[in-house]
């Protein structure tokens, strides 16, 4: 067992309410004021939704029980990726982080630094939602910059603040909403009951998702043994009975069918007897939600990859600790840099549904790993044990197992087959880092696992020949590099001469008039991005090469 004195350099400044207030403030996001027309949609009436807000927060109370029992007994940086690196070994712990670093984590800040563009574009419509987002990043990443205590005290004052707000709409349309209990007996016609109970489910899981992201932070809570199983429990528990209350403000305005058919049901309910202030004050209180769980996102996430070098399994410099303010500031500058980026491309929403599913598939195995180490590590002390042990944690591990296989009949196969793509790429890099790391072949390292994923995903996203002669080139050249293989040079020329020549002769058919491209614009595209990307590379290679020769 790796004791939790190795990561003393960072400071242990989130206590009982921080703590509480990274549950309660990252899982408030953007659902509580959307998902409930979703939901009505699947189960028909207000009764049933509030049946399945009920059922999906006890579900992820029972997760945040098994997790109380980890979190007190392993209070450590990095959350599942400890958990599931003590339980099933070092590369499941891996896996974790490779897929919660590179798309699962950084993709859902970029998903609300996107939401939170959107509602303060409604205030000051002149502005580029694209740079309100990355601005925002870049506003939490430097304030986490500056360590966990300014990061907590941040997280606690805007995760107060939204409470608050939701709160003032919930009394405001229950005292002055002049809204009818009758609306409580409406309805909407349903298809397959069982599709829509589990689209609801999706929803509301959906809605409570983030109660597992103190965990991550959990080298840094006071008196973890106490604040970690209290934090989880009481901030779960809190929630469910906020999203309670909002719905029921919800159905008191609206019937049943103006529910299911409102795409922003808590903006509508407040229009509805406040008038356009009403949506104006609801925009504001989203704003406050998504930065509260930006924040908590960031501060929380970075931790995974640095807990991932401080094991000596990741880039070093993600290890480092800022020596004034006791925080893993390169993690955070990397980690808040790379949700920009996607936030500037615009591309992190299909990323994040290509590997969504995986969260639940590391919620269970995570929930899974209460009985493996009780039956490894019985002698390792348990400052809190899993109430309900074992039932409910069974039951979240089957419920966890079930909601992946219908994610993956859901969604298309190729999307399912990328999704798995994205986490099995994590085994090739896993063994890479194995290796005596010697500093001249870092960039050669990060070259190939670029290169490796770009060949994985090119043929899935082309179907075609020309997806096949520029993946499979790129899948070898990333596999090369990734072992630091002579190889992975001559492979990169050739990748080199055959992505300028593709390049070339999509340009010049089009410039000479000989009509359209022989190549589509996403062919084209990929092929000038491959020839700029090993052009600006080939310093770089001109010096690997001399060494190796």
């Amino acid at each position: 067992m790796k004791q939790p004195g190795r990561q003393s350099e960072l400071i242990r400044g989130l206590g009982v309410w921080g703590a509480s207030s990274v549950v309660v403030g990252t899982i408030i996001g953007s659902g509580i004021f959307l998902v409930s027309s979703t939901m009505t949609r699947g189960v028909g009436t207000p009764a049933a939704v509030f049946f399945v807000w009920v059922f999906g927060g006890l579900l992820s109370l029972s997760g945040a029980l098994a997790y109380a029992e980890l979190g007190a007994m392993l209070p450590e940086s990095g959350g599942e990726y400890v958990y599931l690196r003590e339980a099933y070994g070092p590369l499941w712990g891996f896996l974790y982080g490779w897929s919660q670093f590179l798309v699962m984590k950084t993709a859902s800040i970029a998903t609300l630094a996107a939401g939170f563009a959107l509602y303060f574009t409604f205030f000051f419509p002149s502005l580029n939602l694209k740079a309100v987002a990355v601005i925002v990043v870049a506003v939490l990443g430097t304030v986490n910059y500056f360590g966990v205590r300014t990061g907590g005290a941040v997280q606690t004052f805007f995760t107060v603040l939204k409470v608050a707000l939701i709160l003032a709409l919930v009394v405001a349309a229950l005292v002055i909403g002049g809204g009818h209990w009758a609306n409580f007996s409406t309805a909407v016609p349903v298809g397959s009951r069982l599709s829509g109970f589990v689209m609801a489910l999706v929803a509301a899981l959906w809605a409570y998702d983030g109660w597992n992201n103190v965990s991550m932070a959990g080298g840094e809570v006071a008196d973890p043994q106490k604040n970690i199983p209290r934090s989880l429990v009481l901030g779960t528990m809190g929630v469910g009975l906020l999203y309670v209350l909002a719905n029921v403000a919800y159905f008191y305005i609206l019937p049943a069918p103006e529910v299911e058919a409102s795409r922003r049901v808590a903006g509508d309910v407040a229009r509805k007897f406040l008038g356009e202030w009403g949506g104006s004050a609801v925009a504001l209180a989203a704003m406050v939600s998504m930065f509260a769980a930006i924040n908590g996102s960031i501060l929380a996430g970075s931790r995974v990859p640095f807990a991932m070098a401080r094991d000596g399994v990741f880039f070093p410099a993600l290890a480092r600790v800022h020596p004034r303010y006791h925080s893993p500031h390169v993690a955070v500058i990397v980690q808040s840099v790379l949700a920009a980026l996607m936030a500037l491309t615009g591309q992190y929403d299909e990323l994040f549904t290509y590997v969504i599913f995986a969260s639940w598939i590391y919620y269970g195995l995570t929930g899974a790993a209460v009985f493996m180490l009780r039956r490894k590590h019985p002698e390792w002390p348990r400052p809190y044990r899993t109430w309900g042990y074992p039932v409910l944690p069974a039951l979240f591990v089957a419920i966890s197992g079930a909601l992946v296989v219908l994610t993956l009949r859901e969604q298309a196969w190729w999307r399912s087959l990328l999704g798995l793509g994205i986490i099995g790429l994590g085994v090739p890099a896993y063994l890479s880092f194995l290796i005596p790391d010697v500093r001249p072949y870092n960039w050669g390292r990060l070259h190939g696992l670029l290169m490796l994923s770009q060949g994985f995903a090119v043929p899935l996203l082309l179907f075609n020949l020309t997806g096949l002669f520029l993946g499979v080139p790129g899948m070898l050249t990333g596999l090369a590099f990734l072992f630091k293989l002579r190889l992975g040079l001559y492979l990169s020329y050739a990748w080199l001469a055959f992505s300028v020549l593709v390049s070339t002769a999509s340009g010049l058919w089009i410039l000479l008039g000989q009509g359209s491209s022989p190549t589509t614009p996403v062919e084209f595209s990929l092929a000038v991005g491959s020839a700029v990307f090993w052009a600006l590379s080939i310093p770089y290679y001109r010096r690997r090469w001399k060494e190796l020769r």
